[in-house]
C-alpha cells in the first residue's frame, strides 16, 4: 500500500476533544483532501484516545465531523468521524 502516514503532533497547548468536533456537514472526499489528511499532523496519543472514547457520544449528539483543533483555528478543513479511527490505528502502528 502506498499511502504516506501523517506523524503526531507534540503537544503545546491542552485542547479539549468537544473543540475537535462540529455539526457541519464535511467535505467530499477527493484525491485533495486525502493527501490533506497525510500531510496535516495528527494529534497527540492521549488526545486520540480521548476522542476514540467520545466519538460515539459525539455522533449520538448529532456532530458530523472532526476538524483539526490541535494544529489551530486556522486549518477549517472538515472531516468525517472515520478520520478519530484512522488516527487510532495509525498510531497503533
Amino acid at each position: 500500500m502506498n499511502f504516506t502516514l501523517p506523524k503526531a503532533t507534540v503537544v503545546l497547548q491542552t485542547v479539549q476533544a468537544s473543540a475537535f468536533f462540529s455539526m457541519y456537514k464535511p467535505e467530499t472526499i477527493t484525491e485533495t483532501l486525502l493527501t490533506r489528511i497525510c500531510q496535516l499532523p495528527m494529534p497527540a496519543p492521549a488526545v486520540i484516545n480521548k476522542l476514540t472514547h467520545a466519538r460515539h457520544q459525539a455522533w449520538l449528539d448529532s456532530f458530523k465531523l472532526v476538524k483539526y483543533a490541535h494544529i489551530s483555528d486556522s486549518v477549517s478543513t472538515c472531516f468525517p468521524l472515520w478520520l478519530i479511527s484512522f488516527w487510532n490505528d495509525t498510531q497503533d502502528l
